[in-house]
């Protein structure tokens, strides 16, 4: 008996085209996937090219940069110099000694010889103990007495006056404390002087005083209060604050003086 033949399966009708249109398909997927993954590629490479092409544009402009940033540092640099300069300026600068309310003015700085006059007078006014000629005193020295100023010589003066009840020298010690000019910086006893200058109705010291009172810590104004509170006047002696008038001189009403009379040159002339 002849071997057995398998019988062959029928062939499926159209199979050719159908196959031809599977790979057709399975190429187009291919294509697709392929593009796809550039895309993806193009988009993971973008933000590396993108840092590329701003370090490229710094690299190139690295100078121009440098400079900008060096300039803006300097001018930075030289504004907070000046800001400090001023400040400290400020700090150290004494303010212009204030005058008594009935003191004359004081003499042209180019007027040497008038100062030393005034300086003389009143150098002798104080040592005999007068409390304003003291002050007085202190304001020339701080002005100047030479054209330079003596800041230690006034705070000197200044002191001695406010002990003796100058109210004008005591704002003016009070300053020259506060700013520590002509004497070393002490907060607690320039709020002492403008309390002292305030009780006796300087508003202007008040206000200074108010402005210590800030910058002192709670012990210090603690111990600042009590120096006021325990603060006694040095006396002046009568003989530097009175003047004894001469026998029968002041107190002699003054005559009306004889009018005048023309002299040979027409000048009018009044007898003494």
């Amino acid at each position: 008996m002849p071997g057995t033949v398998k019988p062959q399966l029928a062939a499926e009708p159209g199979g050719k085209a159908n196959f031809i249109a599977a790979a057709r398909r399975a190429a187009q997927v291919a294509a697709s996937d392929t593009a796809m993954g550039a895309q993806r590629a193009d988009v993971k490479k973008a933000p590396g090219a993108m840092l590329g092409a701003i370090g490229s544009a710094i690299s190139k402009r690295r100078r121009q940069l440098l400079i900008g940033i060096c300039a803006f540092l300097i001018v930075v640099g030289m504004l907070n110099l000046a800001v400090s300069l001023l400040a400290s300026s400020d700090h150290g600068r004494a303010e212009p000694p204030r005058r008594a309310s009935n003191e004359p003015p004081a003499p042209s700085r180019d007027d040497a010889k008038h100062r030393a006059t005034a300086h003389r007078f009143y150098l002798a006014a104080a040592e005999k103990g007068n409390g304003k000629a003291m002050h007085n005193l202190a304001v020339l020295y701080a002005e100047g007495i030479d054209g330079k100023p003596d800041y230690r010589t006034a705070a000197q003066w200044f002191r001695k006056a406010a002990d003796r009840g100058a109210s004008d020298g005591q704002y003016n010690l009070g300053i020259l404390y506060a700013r520590g000019v002509g004497v070393e910086q002490d907060l607690a006893e320039s709020f002492k002087w403008f309390a002292l200058a305030a009780n006796q109705g300087d508003r202007d010291a008040g206000n200074k005083r108010n402005d210590v009172t800030t910058r002192l810590d709670p012990q210090s104004l603690v111990a600042a209060r009590l120096a006021v509170q325990t603060f006694t006047v040095d006396p002046q002696p009568d003989e530097a604050i009175k003047v004894k008038a001469p026998p029968g001189q002041w107190d002699r009403p003054h005559s009306a003086a004889p009018p005048a009379k023309s002299n040979a040159t027409g000048r009018k002339t009044t007898s003494l």
